[in-house]
């Protein structure tokens, strides 16, 4: 058989299809003589193919006694197919059908860049037909080839000249930015000092990693302006400048280069310029899975799958194509990428009007009209780019002050859920200084609040502020973490780092209880009107207080998850659930917690009325200052005997006065 995972045996010439009687077994296969033996050893010397199949043998158990194996086959090549391997005789094979898993599967595809020589259609073994259907396709595996460029030269002609919802405004160029030259050499970089041009620029949201070791500085600013040679900038930056260039522009913006590092007034200015830095863009481009500003943006891609033989496109005059085998890949999340878990990255996402991600799996283009790959691949995506462009071209509705209304009535396009949904996904993502988490985020709540005549408050909007109360630990996150050091008052998700989610409902009046009521709103900025670090705030309000037990060792829904959710011993009326979600979750503690619980209000589910609290612990021993701990509900399906307009569904609650710090 051929050795080398890049020629590995065909699957005409080497696969022998056995005949059986078992109206299942039709793609019977063996490979080789059959016996494990031979597999192994085929894999060892490097036959790919052989490699694949040992892989998923090596799962099973009784590998070390079996002699033999077999494999079962659904489908037809070059179509998805479908595999199984186990070991025995057909007999012992057979057996085994009924207690399968789902199948592994493997699909044929073509990869963008793979060229094709005469010499390769003389090499023995592999596959040569005539022409098949159009196969998934692969994304190129060098980012940087000529290909790889003209494709994305093609998106962002695509999304300046055709699409309605990304249309740029002529703009200015930024303060500084770095001129790339005319010259396609790119001999001649330098910054550049603007003086009110209007031209078309492109920016980089990149991770700088621990030690970055070119920035401008106050004593190298001249030196970078009389130029910087293209062997002094991090591979990142240089991959960035080749991209640039090579997509048409002459005009970057790299913050490491175009803000004075070290200088406090330069730096408040240009970040609190970055929302209109990176929303006027023409392109932003995201080296997405880099880890530093070293490891580069066009690097070779993973050799997935086994080259397995030649075909024609179906359009005969390009020639001949490689056709490969491998494994489906899994659902590209772009959450998932390196760069999504930087916080001053986040907004640099959002606000830009299309973005070009070089991820470890292919070139992903993403803009305001949605999302294209180069290659074949599901993905999880998000309209955080539309939502801000309607927020921007002022399409979302008005935010409302919360009314009587019901659930079923809320808009669909909700700014306020909106920005909920924007808070949730930067909540987790990290910052270098724990104090940058309202900086970080700054530009968009400044923009979100000229857009709508609404007043900022430690991360919630006073306008909405009960509802802004309702946020609580993802229900698949172990626990949040309170910073050590001051960040944000305790009621605010800037408070905790870690995943969270908003209950996105309406506040309605119920007869079972009173609402929350909020009578003053106090945060105390750094740097007044800002929208950045805050050294306390305080909500003044008054609703029902009762004293609770919290007991992390029951579960109202029996879901075996105590770290996640917890019940009420105490303090509730008789067979209430009460779903309770500890900000923090602390292994030694107490099983029972001696806690307050603060009804915030009801909503609607489909005609039935749940009701919403927060968990608090007093300030101090005594008076009336809380800090939040935790969030809790009842079940809107849980039939609820009598409950109190006075106490809800407390056994004693108290209408009372507090402070939320």
């Amino acid at each position: 058989m051929l050795a080398g995972p890049s020629n590995p045996t065909a699957f005409d010439t080497y696969w022998q299809t056995i005949q059986s009687e078992h109206a299942t077994l039709t793609h019977l296969k063996k490979h080789l003589d059959g016996t494990v033996g031979s597999l192994l050893q085929s894999a060892e010397r490097g036959c790919g193919l052989c490699d694949l199949i040992a892989k998923q043998l090596r799962r099973l158990s009784e590998l070390a006694s079996a002699s033999a194996y077999h494999i079962f086959i659904w489908g037809r090549i070059p179509a998805t197919c479908e595999f199984k391997v186990a070991l025995g005789d057909i007999n012992r094979f057979t057996e085994h059908i009924s207690k399968w898993q789902q199948p592994e599967s493997l699909v044929f595809f073509r990869r963008n860049g793979a060229s094709v020589t005469s010499e390769d259609l003389e090499k023995p073994g592999l596959l040569r037909n005539g022409s098949w259907p159009s196969l998934p396709v692969l994304a190129d595996q060098n980012p940087g080839s000529r290909d790889a460029f003209h494709r994305a030269q093609g998106w962002l002609a695509d999304c300046t000249k055709r699409h309605k919802e990304c249309i740029r405004l002529q703009s200015k160029l930024p303060k500084r930015v770095l001129d790339l030259g005319e010259s396609e050499e790119l001999s001649n970089i330098a910054l550049y000092i603007t003086t009110g041009e209007i031209a078309p620029y492109a920016t980089l949201s990149y991770s700088w990693g621990k030690s970055p070791r070119l920035l401008t500085e106050r004593k190298t600013l001249t030196q970078h302006c009389r130029g910087i040679s293209l062997d002094e900038f991090p591979k990142t930056l240089r991959d960035a400048i080749r991209i640039a260039k090579a997509l048409g522009f002459r005009y970057l913006w790299i913050d490491s280069l175009c803000i004075i590092q070290g200088d406090d007034l330069d730096w408040a200015e240009q970040g609190a310029a970055m929302t209109d830095i990176y929303g006027l863009s023409t392109l932003n481009v995201s080296a997405s899975s880099s880890r530093n500003s070293n490891e580069g943006i066009l690097m070779s891609l993973p050799d997935h799958g086994i080259k397995i033989g030649y075909s024609r496109h179906h359009d005969a005059d390009s020639g001949w194509e490689a056709i490969f085998v491998g494994h489906p890949n899994e659902t590209l999340d772009l959450e998932e990428n390196h760069i999504s878990s930087r916080g001053w990255v986040f907004q640099e996402r959002l606000v830009s009007t299309a973005t070009l991600h070089y991820t470890n799996e292919g070139m992903v283009w993403e803009c305001a009209s949605g999302i294209s790959l180069e290659h074949d691949q599901s993905l999880s995506s998000v309209r955080w780019k539309a939502d801000w462009k309607a927020v921007m071209d002022r399409k979302s509705p008005t935010p409302k002050t919360p009314s009587n209304v019901r659930q079923t009535e809320v808009t669909a396009n909700d700014p306020y859920e909106n920005w909920n949904d924007w808070v949730c996904a930067y909540s987790q993502r990290n910052l270098s200084d724990v104090k940058d988490k309202f900086p970080a985020i700054a530009g968009v709540a400044k923009t979100f609040a000229s857009v709508f005549g609404l007043t900022y408050a430690a991360g919630l909007w006073e306008e909405n502020i009960v509802s802004g109360l309702l946020w609580r630990r993802y229900s698949r996150t172990r626990t949040l973490t309170r910073f050590k050091e001051y960040v944000a008052p305790s009621w605010s998700w800037a408070s905790v780092h870690g995943r969270l989610e908003y209950r996105n409902v309406n506040i309605i009046e119920s007869k079972k209880g009173l609402n929350l009521k909020v009578s003053s709103v106090n945060i105390d900025e750094e740097h007044p009107e800002t929208f950045g670090r805050v050294r306390g705030g305080k909500i003044v309000a008054e609703g029902l207080l009762q004293a609770v037990v919290v007991d992390r060792s029951i579960h109202p829904y029996v879901r075996k998850k105590s770290y996640q959710e917890c019940g009420i011993a105490e303090g509730f009326v008789n067979r209430m659930n009460v779903l309770c979600m500890l900000d923090e979750y602390v292994e030694s503690a107490p099983p029972h917690y001696p806690c307050w619980c603060l009804r915030v209000g009801s909503y609607d589910s489909y005609g039935r009325e749940g009701d919403l609290f927060l968990l608090l612990e007093r300030a101090k021993a005594y008076g009336n200052e809380f800090r939040r701990i935790g969030f809790a509900e009842t079940d809107p399906w849980e039939n609820v005997i009598s409950p109190s307009a006075n106490s809800g569904s407390f056994v004693s609650g108290q209408l009372a006065r507090v402070v939320l710090i």
